[in-house]
């Protein structure tokens, strides 16, 4: 898989693609939680369909990096989302993305690109990230 985009199942961009098969998971999803469903396009790229239930912003934040996790191999992540919650869903992701990996010898594998739409700057993962890597240095 090249990419992967994520659609919320109450979403208007979801809406617009007007694929019978996604329409039908978004019906088949009832009023369960956080189910997911996966759909691959002839591209190759896949679309997943979840339930937005989050209360606060932890659990958006889970949800990033629940989703990057799942999909790190591939090369880019969208996240087809509007609303309160990108600046979360998008830390979330961030954060789940963090390896250390300045003295290993062999060449760190590319990460995925995370793609959000109306995200504000001034995350907290890059400071996070840089206490992350002063914490694992050495202290000599």
């Amino acid at each position: 898989m090249k990419r992967v985009t994520i659609y919320f199942s109450d979403s208007k961009q979801l809406k617009k693609l007007g694929d019978a098969s996604v329409t039908r998971a978004v019906k088949n999803m009832g009023d369960s939680s956080s189910v997911e469903v996966t759909h691959v396009n002839d591209d190759g790229d896949s679309i997943l369909v979840a339930k937005q239930d989050f209360k606060t912003a932890q659990d958006a934040r889970d949800f990033g990096g629940k989703m990057y996790s799942k999909f790190s191999s591939c090369e880019e992540i969208i996240f087809e989302t509007s609303g309160q919650w990108n600046n979360d869903i998008y830390e979330g992701a961030m954060l789940a993305s963090y390896t250390f990996d300045r003295y290993k010898s062999e060449t760190p594998k590319a990460k995925a690109t995370v793609t959000i739409k109306e995200t504000a700057t001034g995350s907290i993962h890059e400071s996070v990230n840089m206490a992350r890597d002063l914490i694992t240095e050495p202290g000599n």
